[in-house]
């Protein structure tokens, strides 16, 4: 990523280059993810809020929260399609928990495996994911010199309780080199 004059930018101004409450960008190296999740469908609203409480019922008793047995990573979100593209109604988003591999799925819980890769990784504060999305796939990652993988990106969440009105969180992007 060096020689790219928008990435020499001090960290204050980060939000002007690419979208207010852009705090970091940088490549790093993430995984592997053992993930529980739970789909939620039909848009990327309250009902996502509802599977991240069911997922957290699961994951409770089990020991899997509050960075107990197994959990390497903070609370995952994975958004599996663009509003902009698709239907809103038809938009699915898994919640996710890192787990121990040799944990039992029930009910609507599945396990999601996703393998050690490069990230382009955006840190991102604010009310408005859209803004950090299009910030991380408009501006950083054509700048990048990279181009994504065919994978979804990863919302880590710094807040262990998951997603809340305002977004703290940094959004990953799986990339390789052009």
């Amino acid at each position: 990523l060096g020689g790219r004059p928008w990435l020499k930018v001090g960290q204050e101004s980060l939000g002007e280059v690419l979208a207010e409450g852009c705090k970091g960008l940088e490549v790093r190296d993430l995984g592997a993810f053992h993930f529980a999740t739970i789909m939620s469908s039909g848009g990327y609203g309250p009902q996502i809020g509802e599977a991240w409480a069911r997922l957290y019922r699961w994951a409770g008793p089990r020991g899997f929260l509050g960075g107990a047995k197994g959990q390497v990573c903070p609370p995952a979100g994975i958004a599996w399609d663009n509003p902009e593209i698709t239907d809103p109604e038809r938009c699915r988003y898994s919640v996710c928990l890192a787990c121990p591999e040799d944990s039992e799925a029930s009910g609507e819980v599945v396990f999601l495996d996703i393998p050690r890769r490069s990230y382009l990784v955006l840190s991102y504060e604010g009310p408005d994911l859209a803004a950090a999305y299009g910030a991380l796939y408009g501006r950083a990652l054509p700048e990048s010199g990279l181009e994504p993988e065919d994978a979804p990106a990863l919302e880590f969440y710094r807040s262990p309780l998951g997603p809340s009105a305002s977004f703290d969180l940094d959004l990953a992007l799986p990339v390789k080199a052009l």
